[in-house]
């Protein structure tokens, strides 16, 4: 079943990506999370990549092996539109983020976790311009909004000490 998914998702970005220019902020299409979850043996590397066209957004969420660091096979598909004209800013959002909006997507996710069951959870992806670097926070609506960086060299940065990073109400 993950098999079929992760080539679903394939195409499905290739469509994306043959219907209209891409245009993600800062001209990044892919991002990268360091996660510093408690609940692993170590920090992980996520990937999201993402497509932009025709209002829509498409991203893939997966994990990349890299030395030193947790890795699973676990997959994701986020779904949204384009809802920056509308989008309102939580009132616990941190007010750099809230002030430097770029674009927010607002849609759904489905992840198939390596040991567990399918989930959905409705999901927000926020672009930041944060003293012109590029963030992007994925907001699980309602729970918690974590960064992504355009590069693991700028996530690793951001979070050396491997701390929990993510903004909760």
């Amino acid at each position: 079943m993950k098999r079929i998914f992760v080539t679903l998702a394939v195409a499905a970005t290739a469509v994306l990506f043959a219907v209209g220019p891409v245009t993600a902020a800062g001209n990044s299409e892919i991002w990268h999370r360091l996660n510093p979850d408690l609940s692993n043996p170590t920090a992980e590397h996520e990937l999201l990549t993402c497509s932009r066209g025709g209002g829509s957004i498409l991203c893939a969420y997966s994990k990349i092996a890299t030395p030193g660091y947790h890795f699973d096979s676990t997959v994701g598909m986020f779904v949204g539109r384009d809802v920056t004209a509308t989008w309102e800013c939580p009132d616990w959002f941190p007010g750099d983020i809230c002030e430097n909006i770029v674009s927010v997507a607002s849609g759904h996710a489905r992840y198939w976790p390596s040991s567990a069951k399918s989930f959905q959870v409705d999901q927000d992806i926020i672009v930041a311009d944060l003293g012109g670097q590029p963030v992007m926070f994925q907001y699980w609506v309602g729970q918690f909004a974590c960064p992504w960086y355009a590069t693991f060299q700028e996530a690793l940065d951001a979070n050396p000490g491997l701390g929990f990073d993510c903004v909760v109400p």
